[in-house]
């Protein structure tokens, strides 16, 4: 998808696909770039917002979980 975002940076379907390759691999903030640079393009796409919202959500969880495990290790 690389390819395709560089001949075409405002394809959002490109965006998209990207950024699930990256869900799927775990890396959930560079996926979340990409979701969001979808979104900016297809700013109507009510699928690709709620995967923002997703991301976002499980982000915040993460971190959460991380902060109060580094609070119980102190």
């Amino acid at each position: 998808y690389d390819e395709a975002i560089k001949l075409n940076p405002k394809n959002s379907f490109a965006w998209n696909n990207k950024g699930e390759i990256l869900e799927k691999q775990g890396k959930l903030a560079e996926c979340l770039s990409c979701y969001e640079k979808a979104l900016q393009v297809d700013v109507n796409n009510k699928q690709i917002e709620k995967r923002v919202e997703d991301i976002k959500k499980i982000l915040n969880e993460n971190e959460r979980k991380s902060v109060k495990e580094n609070m119980e290790k102190s």
